[in-house]
Formats: C-alpha cells, sequence, structure tokens
C-alpha cells in the first residue's frame, strides 16, 4: 500500500496553551501537515512499513502580543516576528486493517522512531509608555526524540485498489531546547505533542 497524506496537527496538553510565561510554545496554533506512507502486508490484515511527515505549526502573533503587553504595566504596545515551530515524523511500524464488508475496513497503526522538532527562531518588539523600544531576540533550536505513534481510523475503498483513509493519531515528546535570547543561553523543557486528523489516498498494489 503506497498512500498520500495530508491533514491538521493540533497541539494538545501544555503545547500550545498558555502556561503562565512567555514561551513559543504556549501560542502555538493548528497547522497543517503532509506525508507519504507505506507498507507491505504480509498477511490480509497486517502490515509492516513506514511513514514520513512534515508538520508547520505557526505562532499566534496575536495572543503572543496580548500576553508581553499583560506581562509588565509599563509595556504599550508589542509587536512579533516569529517562525512557526516545524516537526518531521520518521517512523517504521505495523498497519492493522480490518475490514467490516468489500469498501470499509478498521485501521490501526503502532509505530515507532524519531520525532524531530525545530524550535523557532523570532523577534519581540516591545514600546513602554514612555516610548522605548525593547527587543527581545530568539535562536531557534532543533532536537530530535524517540517517540511511540499511534492512530485508528476508517479506510473506504471506492474503487479497485484504491481507498481514501481517515485517521485520528497522536505523537509527542519531552524536548529540552538549548537557545539564545538575547545572547544569553536559555534551557527549557517543551513538551511538544501533537493530535493529527489526517487524510489519505491510498493504493493497492496486487
Amino acid at each position: 500500500m503506497l498512500k498520500l497524506r495530508t491533514g491538521y496537527g493540533i497541539p494538545v496538553m501544555s503545547f500550545g496553551k498558555f502556561t503562565g510565561n512567555l514561551d513559543y510554545s504556549s501560542f502555538v496554533t493548528v497547522g497543517a501537515h503532509y506525508g507519504l506512507e507505506g507498507f507491505y502486508f504480509y498477511s490480509e490484515n497486517v502490515g509492516f512499513g513506514g511513514l514520513l511527515s512534515y508538520n508547520r505549526n505557526t505562532i499566534d502573533a496575536q495572543r503572543f502580543t496580548g500576553a508581553y503587553i499583560n506581562s509588565n504595566f509599563i509595556y504599550d504596545t508589542a509587536f512579533v516576528n516569529v517562525n512557526p515551530f516545524r516537526t518531521v515524523i520518521g517512523l517504521v511500524g505495523f498497519c492493522f486493517d480490518l475490514p467490516l464488508n468489500d469498501y470499509a475496513a478498521f485501521t490501526f497503526k503502532m509505530m515507532a522512531g524519531a520525532l524531530t522538532v525545530t524550535k523557532p527562531a523570532g523577534i519581540v518588539r516591545v514600546q513602554t509608555e514612555d516610548g522605548d523600544e525593547l527587543i527581545f531576540r530568539e535562536t531557534k533550536d532543533t532536537r530530535a526524540k524517540f517517540t511511540i505513534f499511534t492512530a485508528a481510523g476508517m479506510r473506504f475503498s471506492p474503487l479497485p485498489d484504491w481507498s481514501i483513509t481517515m485517521e485520528v493519531e497522536y505523537i509527542g515528546a519531552q524536548f529540552d531546547f538549548s537557545y539564545k535570547m538575547n545572547e544569553a543561553t536559555v534551557n527549557r523543557t517543551n513538551h511538544v505533542q501533537l493530535l493529527m486528523l489526517n487524510f489519505g489516498i491510498a493504493y493497492f498494489i496486487e
């Protein structure tokens, strides 16, 4: 089975939720992902293969600037220019295909591999009530972790050898980022966790 996949990456848990500090990961929005899958079914219901996916989650600039302004009473306005969080997922594992009839099947995947995350670089400019400008610069950092991936969904076959798939997937890991903020080294732990809604077009080679 060869499959093209796309969908939405939804930040969950502390990722994308304001946690009380001015950290990019607290302001991540729903993003998009794209990828490829390939599985060899050595039995009717069980296949082994791999998955490669690229995810892009932008920063909510409006929430982020608001958090900066609210963090200090002397801050009047703020301007944000921050790149997206980017993740690359490379996994191998098993796909289980459990047909209901000739046209539909339950699907389930258990996989493991690398989750590589790039914490973005960015600049925040803050103007105070006195008209002074403060600039906060952060450099990017890229880290990789071994992680486990799970997915469940449905497969529909409107045409012979072709299928449309819909799946809900979860992947996540804890990362110890090390980067510079205005030349000072910062070490911070972030939980990068994504719930992905995935849609795909699959072709089965006899």
